[in-house]
């Protein structure tokens, strides 16, 4: 019985599974065309993906029960020695399988034609959040939600495109929900401190399953001579399904770990004055030295990045980077940007991490990502609408006279008291020739000057001194392949040679208080060594104070780096053999002294960090932070 009925279901549709082959054909011939551009191929196969395939399961699945709406046939699909869920399951499963054997023609294609499967990959919907989920994926999953849906309504109406008309629509619906829901629940989970999934993916197919579901039901209990009791029926029972569906959707990312509280640990440390301030997952913390406690100053989650001037902080926080300001001392805190808490606010731009605050505290420039189309830009348009375009602000931190231009991708580096601009960076490419462009913008972001530096890539990580006089930065140089570690001085513009040769720059650059002299580890692979240099700048000499020695297959030493506050002495945490020491060394008689660490600090990777006469060292994985009194040499953990 079942095997006839699947015969029969085939041959009744052999013009749409023909229909489907000649389409795979047709892109076939158009994709292997000699004449076929690459944008030719680009279009012709998106086109495959999302509209044909679509459309095709949409028609598949609209037809389940087309051939018994025509001549009054249910009563003979009723008469046979068979349960009604039967005859349901019957003809889901051979469509289904249709529909699948035209999935595996698609892919077979990807092993068959060469380029596809490099065309696939760098094709993505934009409908999709996440742009790096495969084409053919999302196209078949998309396509099964069609089907799943037009199939479990094509009992309810003779037409068939009423039929596919309603698919459509719930499938809108579907997606606009799910976008919401996912963003009202991610807003609250970050907020009470957990990690959320970037997207609810696999609700589309609980969503399909909830309309099955439905159907089925229906399908089973319903008198057929009542059309409308029918979709009455068919309606009361997809709602409760589909909020089970949304439920079990949010249940199986919290039990398949795409939710969990948010990490636990210290980062984001910023001296200010004689105190260290720095980030938990439970809200800001600062460490005083005069007093040698901390406190926690305020409670917030979803904590990215603090910044710290002039008596004022300014933190960003949240999945879209929200901005709020507040004064060091943990009070009058406001929310600068978005200026309220709406969805619609929060979603329609994003908020960089680098913030800069004005030299008086009055102030703050930030960067923002959006791809909403301004009503202040005549000349956007609807094709526009999905083009990322970039945004520069500045904000007083009460949170009025918020002013913005739209300027592009951009880096920001400084707001130096002396030269009284903004400091930016740009970097672009001609031909084989890289150029990196800083540039100083007045608070109205036009340009005051700018110099422009030929043969380097963008540099990977940039450090501004104390004062916001100096920039420096680790660089690509494309002309050796080596990493150099570059100086800018921001009031002249000047770049001197590379202070460390052709070797490997590693991780943090570390100032001294007073702007005198930076220093940086670099890896010296020939010699399997990391050196400890120390930039000048005065004298625009760089020293090799010392060197310890490193295995092949380590990729960097502890990135615990830092000055004394007076900048007389660097700290470092070296590695011995199965041991960190805290090493200290004397600029100015070159002196090197090795500091013991507590028992449970040897080889956990930490930072360290100066502030008056303590170092607080933060341990990474064990989440806590000790302090050493260098006047005493007495360790003690407080936190």
């Amino acid at each position: 019985m079942f095997g006839r009925m699947f015969l029969k279901e085939w041959k009744e549709r052999w013009g749409l599974l023909g229909l489907a082959i000649f389409m795979i054909g047709l892109f076939v011939f158009l994709y292997v065309s000699p004449s076929a551009s690459e944008n030719m191929r680009l279009y012709s196969t998106g086109t495959l993906y999302l509209i044909f395939l679509p459309v095709f399961a949409l028609l598949l699945g609209s037809s389940g029960f087309s051939a018994e709406f025509k001549d009054s046939a249910w009563t003979y699909l009723f008469s046979r020695p068979v349960r009604k869920e039967t005859l349901w399951l019957t003809k889901l499963v051979s469509l289904a399988a249709m529909l699948l054997f035209v999935f595996f023609l698609i892919s077979l294609l990807k092993l068959i034609l060469p380029g596809l499967a490099v065309t696939s990959r760098d094709l993505f919907s934009p409908i999709w959040m996440k742009p790096d989920i495969p084409l053919q994926a999302f196209a078949f999953t998309i396509s099964l939600l069609a089907f799943f849906i037009s199939f479990s309504m094509s009992f309810l109406h003779d037409r068939l495109f009423v039929l596919i008309f309603m698919s459509v629509l719930v499938i809108g619906l579907l997606f606009a929900f799910n976008k919401n829901f996912f963003l009202v629940v991610m807003m609250k989970l970050f907020s009470k401190g957990f990690t959320i999934p970037t997207e609810f993916k696999d609700l589309w197919i609980l969503a399909g399953m909830a309309f099955l579901g439905a159907s089925l039901l229906t399908f089973r209990k319903t008198d057929f001579s009542q059309p409308a009791k029918k979709s009455k029926r068919f309606i009361v029972l997809v709602i409760p399904l589909l909020i089970a569906a949304q439920l079990l959707s949010l249940g199986w990312a919290m039990i398949s770990g795409s939710i969990l509280p948010q990490r636990k640990g210290t980062w984001a440390f910023t001296t200010s004055d004689k105190s260290i301030y720095f980030c938990t997952n439970r809200g800001i913390h600062r460490y005083d030295a005069a007093d040698d406690s901390y406190q926690r100053i305020l409670r917030h989650s979803g904590l990215n990045a603090i910044t710290i001037r002039s008596g004022k902080m300014v933190f960003t926080s949240g999945y879209f980077g929200e901005l709020w300001a507040l004064n060091t001392n943990g009070s009058d805190k406001v929310r600068l940007y978005p200026p309220s808490s709406s969805l619609r606010e929060i979603v329609s731009e994003f908020v960089f991490n680098a913030v800069l605050i004005s030299p008086n505290g009055e102030k703050a420039v930030f960067h923002t990502m959006s791809s909403i189309r301004r009503p202040e830009d005549p000349s956007s348009n609807r094709q526009k609408r999905l083009q990322p375009e970039y945004y520069l602000h500045t904000l007083s931190l009460d949170g009025r006279d918020h002013s913005f231009e739209k300027k592009g991708r951009l880096s920001l580096l400084a707001w130096p008291e002396s030269a009284g601009g903004i400091f930016i960076a740009r970097t672009r490419r001609e031909k084989r020739a890289y150029f990196t462009r800083f540039e100083v913008l007045n608070t109205d972001f036009d340009e005051v000057s700018g110099w422009e530096f030929e043969g380097y890539w963008p540099w990977y990580r940039t450090f501004v001194s104390p004062r916001q006089n100096f920039l420096a930065l680790t660089a690509a140089d494309m002309n050796d392949k080596s990493v150099p570690v570059l100086l800018l001085d921001l009031k002249t513009g000047k770049l001197p040679d590379s202070s460390n040769g052709d070797h490997y720059a590693l991780r943090d650059i570390s100032w001294s208080s007073d702007e005198s002299a930076f220093a940086f580890f670099v890896r010296k692979p020939a010699q399997r060594s990391i050196l400890v240099w120390c930039y000048d700048l005065e004298s625009g000499l760089a020293s090799q104070p010392t060197s310890f020695p490193y295995e092949p297959g380590e990729s960097s030493p502890p990135i615990g780096l830092c000055f004394s506050s007076d900048g007389k002495t660097i700290y470092y945490l070296g590695r011995w053999e199965s041991e960190n020491h805290l090493v200290s060394i004397d600029l100015k008689s070159q002196k090197i002294s090795e500091i013991p660490l507590p028992g449970n600090l040897h080889r956990a990777p930490a930072q360290i960090h100066t502030v008056g006469r303590k170092l607080l060292v933060s341990i990474i994985k064990e989440k806590t932070i000790w302090r050493l009194d260098l006047d005493t040499m007495d360790w003690k953990m407080i936190f």
